[in-house]
């Protein structure tokens, strides 16, 4: 989605997957970008704000598109979403690239509930949201170019 719209998305080098592989249990994990990580990272806040964190100190990463799939959180328990959502906030502020929210709820009645909440938390936080990869990318896409022009 994000290339289809134009941003380009690098590929990570060996090193910063390497460095993501000593907390990411490896199995059904994608460490190249965009990342898949593993189960016990995803629902550990501070685990899953450590591999923001990681990627974005990555030169080349100018931005991050954080996706959370709030149709799990439901099944969990939302505290651990919020868990996750206060530990992504945290590392933004420390961070001059922005970080854009993506909650995916599938559709599902309980899931597009938690996400009203959530979504109210991080707009609190100062991290945008969106409902798609595709929609922030779109975002993303149009805030670039509006400075690109602004600076010709």
């Amino acid at each position: 989605d994000c290339e289809d719209v134009g941003l380009h998305v690098p590929a990570l080098p060996p090193e910063l997957r390497q460095e993501l592989k000593a907390f990411t249990p490896l199995t059904g994990v994608g460490l190249s970008n965009p990342i898949d990580t593993a189960a016990e990272v995803y629902w550990n806040g501070l685990s899953f704000a450590r591999t923001v964190k990681v990627v974005a100190d990555f030169e080349e990463i100018d931005a991050m598109l954080v996706v959370i799939a709030v149709v799990y959180a439901v099944m969990r328990g939302t505290q651990m979403l919020k868990d996750q959502i206060n530990a992504i906030s945290q590392v933004a502020k420390d961070m001059d690239k922005p970080v854009l929210m993506v909650l995916r709820t599938s559709n599902i009645v309980e899931a597009e509930l938690a996400a009203a909440d959530i979504r109210e938390e991080c707009i609190a936080a100062g991290l945008p949201v969106y409902p798609s990869v595709r929609t922030a990318a779109m975002a993303l896409n149009q805030l670039i170019s509006y400075h690109e022009s602004r600076n010709r």
